[in-house]
């Protein structure tokens, strides 16, 4: 037994070999067995044992609380990732802050896409994941990641910033666009896609891809190319501007003769300074090769020609080149009921209005194509368009009654009159004047007894008032009769109303019945009468009643005067019978030398 208590009966040389590195230093100084080693393999055996010793005291794990060692930890690897990817430069290239955002993998924090690009691996998203588990497993992440980390600070004595290599196979780096990585994650994000760009613009070789620290132009650069990459995956489509408009040379006479003889017309032709002039003086010249090639080319692009400023002569010239000719109006109006684009648009400026009148009016004489036209209106709903009755004025013009009074049955069929009447806009009730206008026969007759039976309704409407004021005003005489007695029956509410009031005045002012008016307010007891009197917009019907009857109807005038006067000597006015009771006063001092009279 030796010194410490030991035994070493297990010891064959008579030396302690209790410690391992002890055993291992004596064996490589030839002091643990017999067969002596050459002094230089005993120094360099000596040497290896005092540097793993040096490090492992350098590579202990601080003493410190578990919270501030995960927040050193978190410091350790920014500060890593920042070695990696920049030289020694300003102090805002060194500063990464970490964001608390989930990653691609399910969660947990991870620094700014700058930062990502510099990852010290192949897998770019490997060190992140081990400094991503330190907040929650210490020990794994010295283990991997921070044993390293340590490790490399102490071999290099200092704290001086090292070069890194970063070493990649070309099948892990691929460009942003190749099949390869839209394959293998086709929703990459602008961190990935920052960490692709870096890769490609540092690229040292077929396999591998030195990070160095781009200047500020370079990295702009890759930033944009970046963005813009990701903007690709995204399906975001960039703008590109249009190019310059080139100034054209102007096509003479003679070259744009030579055109139309070889091919169809096409649409940039008349872009050509006085090309739209040579077409039609071409046309008007009658070639039939010229014609049948500009029919070609118009009615493949026949919108386009339509709602152009100068393409519209051209057009308006082939439909009266071919006026004659009832197959090629026939192809004409065939692709215009075809045409993808709306035709009601085109009302929108005079030149597309002329090129649809003149479309109508090409097609008047075939009934067939008037057909045509007319289902293509209504299928855009022209009778509720805001252009419609313009449209509807151009068809009634052109066309026969026949191959037109279908718009009005169209009106009067199921909720359509209602829907026009009560529309938010004034389409709907201009399109109906339009059909008023128009309609013949049977079909005036059930327009005339829908305006009779919904003529309250549409006497308050916001906009179907004008309908009806207009009815009052162009109406035959039957009709204007049979509308203001309807109207009389509920003259007190339409007389309150801000819309009817304006109806009420018309029946005396537009339809020539003042008679059947004045009788209505005589039949009224008083208390309608102070209520009308008195009311906001009544009291305007009120006194332009009295202000017109008063010379046709004299003495019903001055009863009714003398009615509303006795009434306000009892006190019971507002400020909206001054009107009225100005033109009270007139009327009594008009039929009495002594003032006004209560008798």
């Amino acid at each position: 037994m030796d010194r410490s208590g030991r035994s070493d009966d297990g010891n064959n040389d008579g030396k302690s070999t209790g410690h391992p590195d002890l055993a291992a230093s004596l064996g490589a100084m030839g002091l643990g067995n017999s067969s002596p080693q050459p002094r230089e393999q005993q120094e360099q055996a000596l040497q290896r044992q005092q540097r793993a010793a040096w490090l492992r005291q350098r590579t202990a794990p601080p003493v410190m609380p578990e919270q501030q060692f995960r927040t050193s930890l978190l410091m350790a690897s920014g500060l890593e990732v920042a070695r990696q990817s920049w030289s020694q430069q300003s102090q805002q290239h060194q500063a990464y802050r970490w964001e608390e955002m989930g990653s691609s993998s399910g969660g947990g924090p991870y620094v700014s896409p700058m930062g990502a690009a510099a990852a010290a691996a192949n897998n770019p998203s490997a060190w992140y994941d081990r400094a991503a588990a330190a907040a929650n497993n210490p020990s794994a992440w010295y283990n991997s990641a921070g044993g390293n980390f340590f490790s490399r600070q102490g071999q290099s004595g200092s704290h001086q910033q090292q070069q890194y290599t970063l070493s990649a196979s070309a099948s892990q780096y691929q460009p942003v666009t190749s099949p390869v990585a839209a394959s293998a994650n086709a929703n990459a994000s602008l961190q990935y896609l920052y960490q692709q760009q870096y890769a490609m613009f540092n690229q040292s070789g077929a396999g591998a891809y030195a990070w160095s620290a781009p200047d500020d132009d370079k990295r702009m650069d890759l930033r944009l190319r970046a963005i813009r990459a990701a903007q690709a995956q995204a399906g975001h489509v960039p703008y590109r501007a249009a190019p310059a408009a080139q100034p054209r040379r102007a096509r003479t006479l003679e070259e744009t003769r030579s055109r139309l003889l070889k091919a169809p017309i096409d649409v940039h032709v008349v872009t050509f300074p006085q090309s739209p002039a040579h077409v039609v003086t071409l046309l008007e010249e009658g070639v039939d090769k010229i014609r049948l090639n500009v029919l070609a080319g118009v009615t493949h692009r026949m919108h386009d020609f339509m709602d152009s400023r100068d393409g519209h002569a051209v057009f308006v010239a082939l439909l009266r080149a071919c006026a004659s000719r009832a197959g090629e109006v026939k192809d004409i109006v065939e692709a215009a009921f075809y045409c993808r684009h709306n035709l009601l648009p085109l009302m929108t400026h005079d030149h597309g209005e002329d090129c649809l009148a003149e479309l109508m009016a090409a097609a008047a004489p075939y009934p067939n194509l008037c057909e045509m036209l007319v289902n293509r209106f209504l299928f855009e709903n022209v009778l509720l368009d805001l252009k419609g009755d313009q449209v509807l004025h151009h068809c009634f013009a052109t066309m026969r009654y026949e191959d037109t009074k279908f718009l009005v049955v169209a009106v009067l069929d199921g909720n359509t009159l209602d829907s026009m009447a009560y529309s938010k806009s004034p389409a709907g009730s201009k399109c109906l004047v339009e059909c008023f206008n128009n309609a013949r026969g049977d079909e005036f007759g059930k327009l005339r007894a829908a305006l009779l039976d919904k003529a309250i309704d549409l006497a308050r409407g916001e906009y179907s008032n004008y309908f009806v004021q207009h009815a009052l005003e162009h109406g035959d005489a039957q009709t204007r009769q049979q509308l203001v007695q309807r109207l009389m029956g509920q003259a007190v509410g339409l007389s309150l109303h801000r819309s009817g009031s304006y109806v009420v005045e018309a029946c005396f002012n537009k339809a020539g019945l003042l008679n059947l008016v004045v009788a209505q307010f005589m039949h009224m007891d008083d208390a309608q009468l102070v209520e009308l009197v008195q009311g906001r917009s009544s009291n305007y019907v009120v006194h332009r009643m009295l202000e017109a009857a008063k010379d046709r109807y004299p003495k019903e005038t001055l009863g009714l005067a003398r009615r509303i006067y006795r009434l306000h000597g009892n006190g019971v006015w507002q400020v909206y019978a001054e009107k009225v009771m100005r033109v009270v006063g007139k009327i009594l001092a008009r039929h009495s030398h002594h003032g006004p009279s209560y008798r």
